[in-house]
């Protein structure tokens, strides 16, 4: 049944195969990551690190924000930069975007300045979702940390630095987002909500994930601003990066956590499964460090980086990797390096599985299977 589930989604995205592997090596896992290796690095796209990356869903596209504000599009094929957005610099970090999948013209972004904004990928328009600025006072009474999208419902959430989850429509219209009775906020963690992300196999379902060392489940059925009770509440030892459902099926869970560990939970019970070991410890010189799935079959990947000089030496003068990891037995199945110096903080696979795109600070590295013909 996954098999027949993964490879009707394989061909709604591409006919025959996936570059130059078929639908047999996604799903065997082995032989396209064997071949993997960097084709292309884009260097200094911006004057300050790189802190989001999203895939657009035409697999050659791809949408990356800046921590001045910035945001670019790159172009795989024809090998170009165009800059989508103008940041104001300081305290404007882009933390989260996420493509309009309903208008591909569009995409959503949240930032530490305090706003979730809707914009055109030429730049021409840009509607303001959500502003917490209080122009009397000169701050944002929240920095955003994370958005998600749900195309079946139409509804974007956001999880800001209070521990705070914002619901509104991802907007039809203008007068729409200006009324505050379609849109609400509540606390539902005691710290910064990291992650948030609905389950794309059950669009009543999303989950948060925070500092307070928590991921919550939550039925969008149940909430309101009158009420915030999970359905679930999964309590660790560290602050939690992410906690992700599985494209496959959406009944497998990957949660993120600070140092070194990252838990398999099954649904529908959500019964944790696994813990598996690996070095991804958080610092503040770069991203967050967040397992991101494969959207064909059930594999999962994330950078790697110890600031024990014994596990991985010193991240700034030695090349760390990125892990590609089996969630059935922890088992790594590839490691990828570009050769260079750092940290890979952030990395994502396209929506047709044959590439990654990677950050090693101000560069983007992309990794590609290629035939050994």
């Amino acid at each position: 049944m996954m098999t027949k589930s993964i490879i009707g989604k394989w061909h709604g995205l591409r006919q025959g195969s996936v570059g130059h592997r078929t639908v047999a090596d996604i799903l065997t896992g082995s032989s396209f990551l064997a071949n993997m290796s960097v084709t292309h690095t884009y260097e200094h796209i911006f004057n300050k690190m790189v802190s989001a990356l999203e895939w657009h869903p035409d697999y050659n596209l791809v949408l990356i924000g800046s921590r001045g504000g910035d945001i670019s599009l790159v172009d795989l094929k024809n090998r170009t930069v165009k800059l989508c957005h103008r940041g104001g610099g300081r305290g404007q970090q882009i933390t989260d975007i996420k493509c309009d999948l309903l208008d591909t013209n569009w995409y959503y972004t949240s930032s530490t300045s305090g706003k979730i904004i809707k914009q055109r990928l030429d730049g021409r328009d840009e509607i303001i979702l959500k502003d917490t600025y209080i122009s009397d006072e000169f701050y944002s009474s929240s920095r955003f940390s994370c958005i998600d999208v749900c195309p079946q419902r139409k509804l974007l959430v956001a999880g800001d630095s209070r521990g705070t989850i914002h619901l509104m429509p991802s907007c039809e219209s203008e007068s729409l987002v200006n009324s505050k009775t379609n849109c609400f906020s509540i606390g539902v963690h005691n710290s910064n909500i990291l992650h948030t992300e609905f389950n794309k196999f059950n669009s009543d379902l999303f989950i948060t994930a925070s500092i307070d060392c928590t991921a919550k489940l939550w039925d969008t059925r149940m909430f309101s601003s009158h009420c915030s009770k999970p359905l679930l509440n999964i309590r660790h030892s560290h602050p939690l990066n992410s906690a992700t459902f599985s494209l496959v099926n959406g009944s497998t869970l990957l949660i993120t956590n600070y140092f070194d560990e990252i838990s398999v939970y099954r649904g529908p019970n959500w019964q944790l499964e696994r813990c598996i070991k690996h070095c991804h410890e958080q610092t503040q010189r770069f991203c967050l460090l967040k397992a991101k799935w494969h959207p064909l079959c059930e594999l999962f990947l994330i950078g790697t980086f110890s600031s024990n000089p014994s596990v991985s030496g010193h991240y700034y003068d030695r090349p760390q990797a990125v892990d590609v990891i089996d969630p059935q037995n922890g088992q790594i199945k590839s490691s990828l390096s570009d050769g260079n110096p750092g940290v890979i903080s952030i990395s994502q696979f396209n929506t047709s599985g044959d590439i990654i795109a990677a950050i090693k600070g101000q560069n983007l590295i992309i990794f590609e299977s290629i035939d050994s013909d």
